[in-house]
C-alpha cells in the first residue's frame, strides 16, 4: 500500500504544495520523496518549501553557527532572485539605503530617476539576463575566466555579481577594474581590504562619469566591506587563511 505522505509533491514559489506526478520542484531540483525537502546548493543545504528556510547552517558562517541572513533563501523568493547563498539580496537592500541616504551626499544631486537606475543595476546584479555567454562584454569575460576558481567571500561575491551583470550586457566594468579584481582574487590581502579598495575605485569612476553603474559598484563593495571584518577575524583566529592558495597565472585582459 502506498503511503500518500511519501508521494512526490511540487511546490509553488511561495511554498503552497499540490500533489504531482513528477519529482521536480519549483526550481527544477529533485524533491526528497520522504521529507519533501530540496537539496539546494549542489545538495549541500536542505531547503524546506513549507518553512521557506534552510535546515542546515550557512557554509560561510563563522564556526558553522550562523551568519548574515542565516537560514533565509533569496529573501524567501528563490524564483525571482538568483542568490544561492542567501546573502546578496540583503546586501542590495543595505546598499540601496545608502544610495538614498548617505549616498546622496556623495552623489551631490540624486534625483528619483538616478536612484531608479541604481536600483535597476542592483537588481541586475542578482538576476540572470537574456544575453548569451558568447556576447558578454570583454572585461567581464576575462574576469570570469581568471577569477572563478577562487573561494573566499570577496571572490564569491565578485564572481557571482560579475556573471549576472554580464548576462545583462553591463559594460560598466573597465579594464583597470577587471585587472584589480583578478589580481586581488589571488592576493593575500584581506576581504575587508579588497572590498575597501574596490569601493574607492568605483567612487573615483563615479566622480568622473556620474554613471549609476559606478555608484552601484561603490555601494556594493562598501556594504561588503562592512560585513567582511568578521569573516577576516575568523580566518586569522582559526588559521584557515594560512591554508589558502593565492598563486595563479592569469590571462591577458586584452585577449
Amino acid at each position: 500500500m502506498r503511503d500518500s505522505t511519501k508521494s512526490a509533491r511540487a511546490y509553488a514559489p511561495y511554498g503552497h504544495g499540490t500533489p504531482a506526478n513528477n519529482l521536480l520542484g519549483f526550481n527544477g531540483e529533485i524533491q526528497h520523496v520522504i521529507s519533501g525537502l530540496y537539496p539546494l546548493g549542489n545538495g549541500h543545504r536542505m531547503y524546506s518549501p513549507t518553512l521557506q528556510r534552510f535546515h542546515s547552517p550557512d557554509t560561510q558562517a563563522p564556526f558553522n553557527r550562523g551568519g548574515i541572513n542565516h537560514y533565509a533563501y533569496c529573501g524567501n523568493d528563490p524564483v525571482n532572485w538568483r542568490d544561492p547563498s542567501g546573502k546578496w539580496r540583503q546586501l542590495v537592500k543595505t546598499a540601496l539605503k545608502i544610495a538614498v541616504g548617505g549616498g546622496a551626499a556623495a552623489a551631490g544631486k540624486m534625483n528619483a530617476e538616478f536612484v531608479g537606475d541604481v536600483y535597476t543595476t542592483g537588481k541586475h546584479a542578482l538576476t540572470r539576463g537574456p544575453v548569451p555567454q558568447h556576447e558578454f562584454p570583454l572585461e567581464r569575460t576575462t574576469l570570469m575566466q581568471n577569477a572563478n576558481q577562487a573561494r573566499r567571500p570577496f571572490n564569491d561575491s565578485v564572481n557571482g555579481v560579475n556573471f549576472n551583470l554580464a548576462t545583462w550586457g553591463d559594460a560598466s566594468l573597465t579594464e583597470r577594474q577587471a585587472r584589480y579584481y583578478i589580481d586581488g582574487t589571488w592576493s593575500d590581502q584581506s576581504n575587508t581590504t579588497l572590498y575597501g579598495y574596490s569601493a574607492a575605485g568605483w567612487l573615483i569612476g563615479f566622480a568622473k562619469t556620474r554613471q549609476p553603474g559606478t555608484l552601484t559598484g561603490a555601494l556594493f563593495n562598501a556594504a561588503g566591506a562592512a560585513g567582511a571584518g568578521v569573516l577576516d577575524h575568523v580566518s586569522y583566529k582559526t588559521g584557515s587563511m594560512l591554508t589558502q592558495d593565492f598563486t595563479r597565472q592569469t590571462a591577458s585582459i586584452r585577449q
